[in-house]
């Protein structure tokens, strides 16, 4: 409280022309101006936390007296006279001054103005400064109580959400998989979950969190892929005021945020090999350091991350560190992607549709045998996430009390192994049996990228369906000479 006082106070004073110093009642200084730093000769840094009567012997201390005692909650003493002041060098000079007193239920402060003699000093300016004070300091105490509320309801909500929103489904692959996380969920390792785009990540993250111990503190969820390498260490290890360009006040950090909770790092594979480096550090020793300062701070929080890469390929590739990777992967769990758990499709699809439903203000009271069957027989790339997706947009097209899926395109009504069946074919026919083994993975990309009208990425795009990374896939490209036709 008191720093955030001290740094609304100073917004304020830096622009007056007179030396101005913000202090307690028992004489600690908490603040000057630019017009202090000159006319004493002193810096704020060599300043801040001195005695005021330092500066100011004979004035101070006659009032501190007076002031020291007897403060009432919105009272308002001022002072105003003429006191000898005193230099770093040790020159003695007058100076007119005024003393002014502000009081609140939490905090007594005192303001000091200081000119050198050339008139009367403006009243009127000091009252305006002291009012702009006074109002900042009701309105910080606003806003503290309206961040408690906020913080508090955020929490419930997110507390809510998590609480009725079921994990569906009853296939073996995915009971295996709750079993783990009732296992994990009682001690205190990290884990490592696996699985494709779309597979509820972060849903299996925040059900161990539930039933943990730690259920009643943060649950913190940071995606990693979506921080600016630049920004990524000052988004999980805070900054101070100053620590670089932009950095105008001190930020807490996400392994601050979730002390005695849960930091679930999702696409922990997308962290700079610096940052890994910090991380490990925070896993091992439970410390870390805010980007520009030098004081180590102590949390508890339990990491859980996840990753939709192959983390033991990038640690071969030197783009993830080893020890990293196997003090993250205490405990791993893996999640089965919706084609190998087809058996749920229907379960998920009733369930999403009356959430979705209830929430675009419709009434869907029927999904047909055929439209199940569509559903079973696609692939989903984009798993549960894509299923969501394609039912919410069949929701708001379907006019009437029943599902209509007749307008979503869904790969042609191909599953992947369809489309792949299909796409070989149309390979074979287009090479002989003389032809080399490059010659068929040339044609064989060939035909992927004109089936998807030469998107490289996405969840449609070739990539997805050769099951590379685009990276991978545009050296290929390069190395075969593949290149999109001018007229695409």
């Amino acid at each position: 409280m008191t720093a955030l006082l001290a740094r609304i106070a100073s917004e304020l004073i830096q622009a007056l022309d007179d030396a101005l110093f913000i202090a307690s009642v028992e004489g600690g200084i908490l603040d000057i101006n630019t017009s202090a730093e000159t006319m004493f000769g002193y810096t704020r840094e060599q300043l801040l936390g001195k005695p005021l009567k330092l500066l100011l012997p004979e004035r101070f201390c006659h009032r501190q007296a007076e002031y020291g005692v007897g403060s009432v909650a919105g009272q308002r003493d001022q002072a105003a006279g003429h006191a000898l002041a005193c230099t770093k060098a040790g020159t003695e000079f007058p100076v007119e001054i005024a003393i002014t007193r502000l009081c609140t239920k939490e905090r007594s402060l005192l303001c000091v103005q200081c000119r050198k003699p050339s008139g009367i000093i403006d009243i009127t300016r000091q009252k305006k400064v002291e009012e702009a004070l006074r109002k900042s300091v009701e309105e910080l105490r606003q806003l503290k109580a309206q961040l408690k509320n906020e913080n508090k309801f955020l929490r419930e909500v997110v507390d809510q959400s998590t609480e009725h929103s079921e994990i569906i489904g009853r296939s073996a692959a995915l009971a295996r998989v709750l079993e783990q996380v009732k296992l994990v969920a009682v001690t205190s390792s990290t884990v490592l979950i696996s699985g494709e785009t779309g597979t509820g990540k972060e849903l299996i993250a925040r059900a161990i969190h539930q039933h943990s111990n730690r259920s009643n503190c943060m649950f913190v969820a940071v995606n990693c892929a979506a921080l600016p390498t630049t920004l990524v260490e000052s988004e999980l290890f805070g900054h101070e005021k100053g620590a670089f360009t932009g950095a105008i006040a001190r930020r807490v950090g996400r392994f601050e945020q979730g002390d005695g909770g849960t930091l679930f790092l999702d696409e922990v594979g997308e962290l700079p090999l610096e940052t890994q480096a910090k991380l490990l550090r925070v896993l091992q020793s439970g410390e870390f350091e805010r980007v520009g300062s030098g004081r180590p701070i102590k949390v508890d929080v339990r990491v859980i991350s996840a990753s939709n890469q192959d983390l033991e390929l990038a640690m071969r590739n030197g783009h993830f560190r080893n020890d990293l990777y196997h003090r993250l992967a205490v405990f791993p769990i893996h999640l089965p992607p919706l084609r190998e758990r087809r058996e749920d499709i229907p379960l998920l699809a009733a369930y999403l549709v009356t959430r979705k439903a209830h929430q675009l203000g419709r009434r869907i009271d029927k999904i047909s045998d055929t439209i199940l069957e569509r559903l079973n027989v696609y692939d989903w790339p984009g798993n549960v996430r894509e299923l969501e997706n394609v039912l919410e947009r069949s929701i708001i097209l379907s006019p009437g009390t029943s599902l209509r899926l007749d307008a979503i395109h869904l790969g042609s009504a191909f599953s992947v192994k369809d489309y792949e069946r299909h796409t070989l074919t149309n390979v074979k026919s287009n090479v002989s049996n003389g032809d080399t083994l490059q010659v068929y993975e040339r044609e064989y990309i060939l035909s992927i990228c004109r089936e998807t009208d030469w998107r490289i990425k996405g969840t449609n795009g070739a990539a997805k369906r050769l099951g590379l990374n685009p990276g991978t896939l545009y050296s290929r490209m390069k190395k075969l000479g593949i290149k999109r036709p001018e007229t695409q």
